[in-house]
């Protein structure tokens, strides 16, 4: 009878170990099967004149003062888009428009800190001249006798 128990609470443990291993394994590689693709999209510079009228019409409204630095048009599989970076004195934007010159969202361009003596000055050091200042005391040699 202490035989058959323990036959039974082994399998036990084997069956519960062996289930609470099975659905994490089984969820890797759902994982692995639902990882999003990376999108893959063509970025194109363009001629400023060949923005969409719409696009240029947006800028000049709501953008008075900046200035139309680049435009680049964006096929997303088979979806164009445009990026135009504008400017006014150091602030660059980066503004999206859909195909059709509709405004999606802006951007604004991180401003690199001018180049401004990075390289730090190299440390001075002094030396000074090499005296030849004999410190070393002479004395007379001395023989000694062992007495008798």
């Amino acid at each position: 009878m202490k035989k058959l128990m323990l036959v039974l609470i082994i399998g036990l443990i084997v069956n519960l170990s062996y289930a609470q291993t099975q659905p994490q394994k089984q969820t890797q590689s759902q994982t692995q099967a639902q990882k999003p693709q990376p999108v893959k999209s063509n970025r194109t510079a363009i001629k400023l004149t060949d923005l969409p009228k719409p696009i240029t019409d947006s800028i000049a409204k709501n953008y008075s003062g900046y200035k139309t630095l680049e435009a680049f048009k964006i096929d997303n599989k088979g979806v164009n888009t445009y990026q135009v970076i504008v400017a006014i004195d150091a602030n660059k934007l980066q503004l999206y428009y859909d195909k059709d010159g509709k405004f999606l969202r802006k951007a604004v361009v991180p401003v690199k800190p001018a180049n401004t003596a990075t390289t730090q000055p190299k440390a001075t050091t002094t030396t000074q001249p090499k005296t030849s200042t004999n410190t070393q005391t002479t004395t007379p040699n001395k023989t000694t006798t062992p007495q008798k």
